[in-house]
């Protein structure tokens, strides 16, 4: 699924440009009623609010494919692994994806922006707290201790992210090519498939 930005920042462009029209057309009347600089401000504060939407969208749209191309990438998994997303509401929003297989559970947390090698500690943050969440969530509906490995994953190909496979804090860093190779390779904790399906069933309860 691919969107054409350019097309759609086009479109609010020209939305913008016939708002001014109508202002400038409508500019000697509003004059006549309002203050003459509430009156001249008005363009100001449209194209202030327009720019401010169109940031705000592209943000969500990113982050939505973001996602989905992430999801693509896991398909290749064997059928070992099970594949939960948006997994969980942990009060703060939902864990984007949970991935239980051979190698461990694991929480995805996919960012679309550009980060230039040094990564946001928020980030880490909130990767690493959604994880503990998910521990505490299994331990209380199986009684089962086991560690879930944070993932934080960037799906923009822009971004440098040069860890490899040296987790950061206890959160691995990862562009979305290097994934796979992290959940198959990388053994957070071993678990057979009797206990795969139990966490799964009691994540789905």
């Amino acid at each position: 699924m691919k969107i054409n930005y350019l097309s759609k920042n086009i479109l609010f462009g020209f939305v913008i440009l016939i708002l001014i029209i109508v202002w400038a057309f409508a500019f000697s009347t509003l004059a006549k009623h309002l203050n003459f600089w509430l009156a001249l401000s008005l363009p100001l504060v449209v194209f202030l609010i327009t720019t401010y939407f169109i940031k705000r969208t592209n943000n969500f749209i990113s982050g939505f494919l973001g996602e989905h191309e992430v999801g693509d990438g896991l398909k290749g998994l064997g059928s070992d692994y099970i594949i939960i997303n948006k997994g969980l509401e942990n009060g703060h929003g939902n864990i984007d994806k949970i991935i239980i297989g051979p190698t461990g559970v694991w929480t995805l947390e996919v960012k679309s922006q550009k980060v230039n090698s040094i990564v946001p500690e928020p980030f880490l943050n909130q990767a690493y707290a959604e994880a503990k969440y998910l521990e505490s969530f299994i331990k209380s509906k199986i009684n089962l201790d086991l560690h879930v490995q944070p993932v934080l994953v960037f799906s923009n190909k822009y971004a440098k992210v040069r860890y490899g496979l040296t987790p950061q804090r206890g959160v691995y860093v990862i562009q979305k090519e290097w994934l796979s190779k992290l959940l198959v390779e990388i053994h957070a904790q071993n678990l057979d498939g009797a206990t795969i399906l139990k966490i799964k069933e009691s994540l789905q309860t």
